[in-house]
Formats: structure tokens, sequence, C-alpha cells
């Protein structure tokens, strides 16, 4: 993994996932289970990268819990990228795939900022992404 690069770690009920950039400007994702033993796996679709992304960018992952009445249902996961064309982009994991999420209308992300992303509640997402912004002022994304 070249330097600078974006990296990101998600607690999800029965593992954990770790999000990263390769020289390829793609985002991976590495997963674990969380058993005695099990070894990390490329997850993704099939192992293939999730997205392309700018070079070196910041990433940011959180998720929303969903609930089937009684018991937990499934974790919806929300990753958030600069994208080639230098504004803030989701992806969300949901249904066992990859594919866009939300359009953010984020302003463009200078090169060297960071990206932060908070979760909570079930089922509707309450998400907000930050970043720095030209002139150095943090700005808010509301993800619905």
């Amino acid at each position: 993994m070249p330097n600078n690069n974006g990296i990101a770690v998600l607690q999800l009920n029965f593992g954990s996932r770790l999000y990263f950039q390769q020289s390829d400007n793609k985002i991976y994702e590495l997963c674990w289970d969380g058993k005695d033993g099990d070894q990390w796996y490329r997850g993704g679709d099939g192992g293939d990268a999730i997205c392309t992304a700018r070079p070196d960018t910041p990433i940011a992952v959180t998720k929303i819990d969903t609930f089937n009445g009684i018991i937990p249902g499934d974790q919806i996961i929300h990753l958030y990228y600069v994208g080639t064309d230098d504004y803030v982009k989701e992806h969300v994991f949901k249904d066992g795939k990859w594919a866009p999420g939300a359009n953010l209308e984020s302003a463009s992300v200078p090169q060297g900022t960071s990206l932060a992303a908070v979760g909570w509640g079930l089922d509707l997402p309450n998400i907000r992404v930050y970043y720095q912004g030209y002139g150095g002022t943090v700005q808010e994304l509301l993800v619905t």
C-alpha cells in the first residue's frame, strides 16, 4: 500500500472490515469474521475493488443497523471517499453487494483533507460526514 493513502476500519456484529486504497487508486475491503483461527480475506464483490477514488483519498466508514422485529437484522455499510472529480462519494453495502450511494452535494475537497463519518439509529440512516474544506472550515454533509 503506498504512503498517504486512506485507511478505515469498522466493527460489525460478527467481525471487522478494513478499507484501504491501493496504488491503482481503487478501494478494497479486507474482512475478518471474528472466529478463532479465522484469517483476513479479500471482500468487495468477489475480491474485486469497490470503487475508484482520487489518488491519496481519505476514507471513512460507518454502518446502520436494521431491525427485524425481535432480533437485529443486517448491518448496512456506508463507505465515503473522495472521487476522481474531487467530490465526496458514497458506496453502500446492502443485500450482499456494493453499489453507489447518495449524491452528497459536497463542495470540491482539497488535497490533504480528512474524512470522518458517524451513523446511528435503526433502519433509517442518520449519517453525518465531515471534511475540511478550502479555507480550513469543517464541512458537514447530511446523508438521508
